[in-house]
């Protein structure tokens, strides 16, 4: 792995240190369920800082240098990247969707949007085809053509919106598997014991072209990470 690739990614890390079925049809979001920012600059653009001291020291090995990508986002929890290098971040409990650039590309967020607040644990974000797609606790939506709408993100369309509404547990990882689909987790809601039904404890894998899902693993009370190996296509999950 090349220098400056690993130094974007140390320095994503400490974005999220410090801020630490059956398928439907997609439909049009009701208008004041999912709050699409961006009325005036102020609303849709957060002061994101990349500059700055940590608020924590570590120790690196030789030749190594962890920097601040961005501050100001409150309980940011995963991210991912387009191909064009814009940063989504998802959030638990905040309820908030951000959007991160580098225009001066120097490995430092010098522009944030505000793409949805006040959602149902928007934990779990993925790119793919210009499209973004984001795992609330109960369902799964897509914002299309997100990056040149920006300054005025689009109503999401639900993908799909059958999982369990539970808390405990209830936030999402979804991936995209290079066999083309989208893997979702659903927490089961405890630790130890006998889930109430058979969607918790699972992953899901959905044709997001088809919006079908079906199960593929069982036996999880929830996941820390979630990653498809890209030349087997084994699932990994801590």
């Amino acid at each position: 792995m090349s220098c400056p690739r690993l130094l974007i990614l140390l320095s994503i890390s400490i974005l999220a240190i410090i801020s630490c079925v059956g398928g439907t049809q997609p439909r049009p979001e009701p208008p004041g369920s999912v709050d699409p920012i961006s009325r005036t600059p102020a609303q849709s653009r957060p002061a994101v800082v990349g500059d700055g001291d940590l608020p924590f020291e570590i120790d690196l090995p030789a030749g190594f240098k962890i920097t601040l990508y961005a501050g100001n986002i409150p309980n940011a929890r995963s991210m991912t990247m387009s191909p064009s290098g814009t940063l989504f971040v998802g959030t638990t409990t905040a309820g908030n969707l951000y959007a991160l650039l580098d225009n001066d590309r120097d490995y430092r967020a010098d522009e944030g949007h505000l793409i949805g607040r006040r959602m149902n644990m928007p934990n779990g974000v993925a790119f793919r085809d210009g499209s973004l797609y984001v795992a609330e606790a109960n369902r799964i939506l897509r914002y299309d053509d997100i990056e040149n709408r920006l300054e005025n993100p689009p109503a999401p369309v639900i993908i799909n919106d059958d999982f369990p509404n539970q808390r405990t547990h209830g936030w999402k990882l979804v991936r995209f598997g290079p066999d083309g689909m989208l893997y979702v987790p659903v927490g089961a809601p405890c630790n130890v014991c006998e889930p109430p039904a058979e969607i918790f404890g699972t992953i899901m894998r959905m044709q997001v072209a088809w919006f079908r899902s079906r199960n593929v693993r069982f036996g999880r009370s929830q996941l820390g990470r979630l990653r498809l190996a890209p030349t087997d296509s084994r699932i990994v999950v801590h």
